[in-house]
């Protein structure tokens, strides 16, 4: 097969004009010159655009919010309590309600509490729940916490909101099914997620969250072999805790099993607070809105440090997802505890670190950490997520240091953090991550390696994907316009034609 009439970066980045593409068991054969290509029906016309290498998106939660949207209601672009309601009232199955999105600003005083009483109401004898979209706290009917009561106390405060912790959600996760679903509801669901992520380029991710549980990855597994698996997947094992040591390598054995040609059992992933606006980040500086509160660092220093020290020792990478500035500041002193110096290296990262100071970059550059950036999430062109301005006030200035991240020799990753964030674009998250509003700025190039070839050669992918040449896989995205030499301010209104997969169109505007 033949991709023809297409425009490629060569040496320099300097843009070359017809070129035809050649593709053969989903690799590139060769790459040649040529404006009048003998062609056949299979052969593709890019028509002169953009290809460009796929992207990959390092911190996505697998099967993402569209679960939600499939089996339950999505209510992550309500605005209104009463918009809520309205919603969660229409929205009652045989299976109760499983709702997405709430957030815990518009909530109000009262917000959780006329939730729960609506999920008792019309669901009282199967398990309904709202999750917040920043997928911190979830709200549950009392048919829930009368299950919760085996694993943590359940007091009078929690019987009348129904909202849940994040320590309170992971004893549930682990230990319980609530929260789960049946094996072909997230089959579609994990569909549904991957032709998100198709259709803004994206053919890796790579999995932090809570979600990636051993059911999950028996359902990717399942359409890896009937063929309908078209993502790569990077998948890492939550560890809570409240786990032993014991528990977690038991936990392991079971997770390396899944390991294939397009699951790679990465390692562990750990999460030590909340988002912020849920006011459960770690804070070294009180709330704006609450001088009393700081939020708090779910593991203890010292157990996180023994416990990542011993499994880097095993060559297994560990992540920390760390959102506060206190809380990273713990995730940095255990992530550089756990550097091992034998053969095998494994990757150490740092996810989110939405507040960073100056000393916990530097000790991130001096130490081989990257970090997992959300460029999509940057306050640009003084534009900011309310719920933040509301929690820390004038900080909400300092939230994602990308540039100061960069030009300290941080080696950055990035990823959407979907579907906590609905806006997934890479090539949107360069121009936001370079129109922020202070002048902590980062070139369009730069952003692009944190999307590409940055990510690719952290995992050892980049000997066989990443570029647009003859051996490599035919993996990439065709664009319409020109996004290296192109003005940076129009870098927003750039499309996405057609995303490839080992030579083939998967996905097509």
């Amino acid at each position: 097969m033949k991709y023809y009439n297409a425009s490629l970066y060569g040496e320099n980045d300097r843009l070359m004009k017809n070129n035809i593409i050649e593709v053969e068991d989903g690799h590139v054969v060769s790459v040649t010159k040529g404006t009048n290509p003998v062609v056949t029906d299979e052969d593709y016309d890019c028509k002169g655009k953009l290809v460009y290498p796929s992207f990959m998106d390092s911190a996505v939660v697998i099967p993402g919010s569209e679960q939600f949207k499939l089996f339950g209601v999505d209510i992550s672009d309500a605005n209104s309590m009463e918009d809520y309601i309205t919603r969660l009232t229409a929205g009652v199955t045989e299976h109760g309600i499983r709702g997405f999105g709430f957030n815990t600003n518009i909530l109000g005083v009262d917000g959780a509490v006329r939730i729960k009483k609506l999920l008792d109401r019309i669901c009282p004898h199967t398990a309904a729940y709202v999750w917040a979209d920043d997928m911190s706290n979830v709200i549950v009917n009392d048919f829930v916490l009368e299950e919760a009561k085996r694993w943590f106390t359940v007091g009078r405060d929690l019987y009348t909101d129904g909202m849940l912790d994040l320590a309170e959600v992971q004893y549930l996760l682990k230990n319980t099914d609530i929260f789960s679903f049946t094996h072909d509801e997230m089959e579609l669901a994990i569909m549904s997620f991957q032709k998100k992520m198709l259709s803004v380029g994206i053919t890796t991710v790579r999995s932090l969250s809570m979600y990636c549980t051993l059911e999950t990855l028996d359902v990717l597994c399942d359409m890896m072999r009937k063929g309908t698996l078209l993502l790569d997947i990077i998948a890492y094992m939550p560890v809570y805790y409240f786990d032993s040591y014991e528990d977690i390598i038991a936990r392991w054995a079971k997770y390396a099993t899944f390991s294939s040609n397009k699951i790679n059992i990465e390692g562990v992933t750990v999460t030590l607070d909340g988002s912020i606006d849920s006011g459960q980040a770690a804070l070294k500086q009180p709330y704006e809105c609450d001088p009393s509160w700081t939020g708090s660092v779910l593991w203890n220093r010292v157990q996180l440090t023994t416990t990542l020290r011993k499994l880097a020792s095993r060559g297994l990478s560990v992540n920390v997802n760390a959102v506060g500035d206190a809380a990273v500041d713990v995730a940095i002193d255990a992530l550089i505890a756990s550097k091992y110096d034998g053969l095998h290296k494994p990757v150490r990262t740092l996810t989110h670190a939405y507040l960073i100071d100056d000393d916990a970059v530097k000790l991130c550059a001096r130490n081989d950490i990257t970090v997992c950036v959300e460029p999509n999430s940057v306050p640009y062109n003084n534009t900011f997520y309310d719920g933040d301005r509301i929690m820390i006030g004038d900080r909400v200035y300092s939230e994602y240091p990308i540039g100061r991240l960069a030009y300290a020799g941080v080696n950055l990753i990035a990823g959407s953090n979907y579907p906590t964030q609905s806006e997934i674009s890479p090539i949107h998250g360069v121009y936001k991550a370079t129109h922020r509003v202070s002048a902590d700025d980062v070139t369009p190039y730069k952003v692009l390696e944190m999307y590409g070839s940055n990510a690719r050669e952290l995992y050892g992918l980049s000997y066989h994907e990443g570029s647009v040449a003859p051996g490599m896989r035919a993996n990439f995205v065709i664009l319409d316009k020109d996004i290296i030499h192109m003005r940076e301010d129009l870098l927003c209104d750039v499309e996405y034609l057609a995303t490839v997969v080992d030579g083939v169109v998967q996905w097509e505007k």
